[in-house]
């Protein structure tokens, strides 16, 4: 089975899971109540605390970040993995390399900001950490 394409996902069940932040949540849940929803937001946060934006709304852009990302594609893959053990290395290694094109990106985004005055980039260097 080839674990990159999605078609694969529909013959392992895929309608029992669904990825996805916190607006997906209020559409989805009530039309299914068998499905288990990972909330990624929340798996980002264990990791890197939430920025409030205003009160009470946490950053919708947590996909933004190389690093948050990162914490996206485990969370992705230990969960496809628990749903297909059977292609679970599978996964682990897709993530992996993954990871790498991630930490790629992060390399390349810092060396694009470093030295920049504009204040308009903060909110960018902010989720990169510099």
């Amino acid at each position: 089975m080839n674990i990159k394409k999605p078609q694969a996902f529909r013959s392992i069940g895929f309608q029992k899971i669904t990825i996805g932040v916190p607006t997906e949540k209020a559409n989805i849940l009530p039309k299914a109540n068998s499905m288990k929803l990972v909330d990624l937001n929340t798996k980002v946060s264990e990791k890197y605390p939430h920025r409030e934006f205003s009160a009470g709304k946490r950053d919708p852009h947590i996909w933004l970040s190389p690093k948050r990302a990162k914490v996206m594609v485990e969370t992705i893959a230990q969960e496809m993995s628990s749903l297909d053990v059977k292609n679970a290395e599978i996964y682990k290694k897709n993530a992996e390399d993954y990871f790498e094109k991630l930490d790629q990106l992060d390399s390349e985004i810092k060396a694009m900001v470093e030295g920049l005055n504009n204040k308009s980039l903060l909110y960018l260097i902010l989720l990169m950490d510099i």
